[in-house]
């Protein structure tokens, strides 16, 4: 009868420990389980940051290009003017050279 106590006590002491263990390894897997959730959040935060300067970064390029068109458009229309400006002072030169041949 005492060896069968003995036995007994050391089996209950045998799952003990391995319970105890087993329960500290889990604990120990459920903390780095925070630790990666906590750092997939923080890389899911970075993600949706470089997301949105990104569609801004977008955004502003297409606008850059649409002023850069808008200003082609605003020189071509310049250097038209300028070109008919041209024309109206050359028509004006030779009207006045003409006034004054006919003055003569």
């Amino acid at each position: 009868m005492n060896k069968g106590l003995i036995l007994g006590i050391i089996v209950i002491a045998i799952v003990w420990v391995t319970v105890t263990l087993a329960l500290k390894k889990q604990e120990e897997q459920q903390i780095q389980i925070r630790r990666i959730e906590m750092h997939v959040q923080e890389q899911d935060s970075l993600i949706t940051s470089l997301v949105t300067v990104n569609g801004k970064l977008q955004t502003t390029i297409i606008q850059r290009d649409s002023l850069l068109h808008h200003q082609k458009h605003l020189i071509h229309s310049y250097e038209r003017a300028m070109d008919s400006l041209s024309v109206i002072m050359q028509y004006l030169e030779r009207s006045d050279l003409s006034k004054r041949y006919r003055s003569r």
